[in-house]
């Protein structure tokens, strides 16, 4: 049987950040996608902000030969991260 993870405050507070980024990085993209508000000229910095959101979640872009490759269309994969959330 495993141990129930306990979160301490900073484990708390430090994926609450995580997720606000994620959420704040994809509503930018989102709304410029659908041209719901005013337009911006370069997403490449809420997109790059995105990924590495994502990237802290252990969710990375891979082939179908489980390779890194920065090509649309190839699926995901969760990976198993080990050791604690934060800056020690």
């Amino acid at each position: 049987m495993e141990k129930e993870h306990k979160w301490d405050a900073s484990e708390r507070i430090a994926t609450t950040v995580r997720v606000g980024v994620l959420c704040w990085a994809g509503a930018i993209l989102t709304t410029s996608y659908l041209n719901l508000g005013k337009p911006s000229a370069d997403l490449t910095f809420p997109a790059s902000v995105f990924s590495a959101a994502l990237a802290s979640f252990g969710i990375e872009r891979t082939n179908g030969n489980g390779k890194k490759s920065g090509k649309p269309g190839v699926t995901t994969s969760l990976k198993e991260k080990s050791g604690s959330v934060g800056i020690k």
